[in-house]
């Protein structure tokens, strides 16, 4: 099982970055939208799109963390815990978190994530 952690954190950046792709066209989309004229946005119609970016950059960030915390083998009830949180994303998140919390409970790599004293 220690050796699927380094393919559990490459899984994590590679989501990661489709994640940011996707923030980045629907970036472009507003962006040419309104700056076509097309159509004048209310602060009413933006709530939803910063609602809705916020919660992905804070997505983003979550799945950074976790392929931070396999990379460097610390931290494993907070890599859990976001495991279980990638675990909403359907299907690739749900997928990386099933195998992440099974990886991360197993005895073996519980104890290379044990703190150094």
């Amino acid at each position: 099982m220690k050796k699927l952690i380094p393919f559990l954190c490459l899984g994590y950046i590679i989501f990661a970055f489709f994640v940011s792709f996707w923030l980045g066209q629907i970036f472009l989309h507003y962006y040419h939208t309104y700056s076509a004229g097309v159509t004048h946005f209310t602060p009413k119609e933006w709530a939803p799109l910063a609602v809705l970016l916020s919660a992905s950059f804070l997505r983003l960030g979550a799945l950074l963390c976790l392929a931070y915390f396999l990379f460097r083998r610390s931290h494993r009830v907070a890599a859990l815990v976001l495991a279980a949180i990638s675990c909403v994303s359907i299907p690739v998140g749900t997928i990386l978190g099933g195998v992440t919390i099974y990886t991360l409970t197993r005895p073996e790599v519980r104890e290379e994530f044990a703190p150094t004293v």
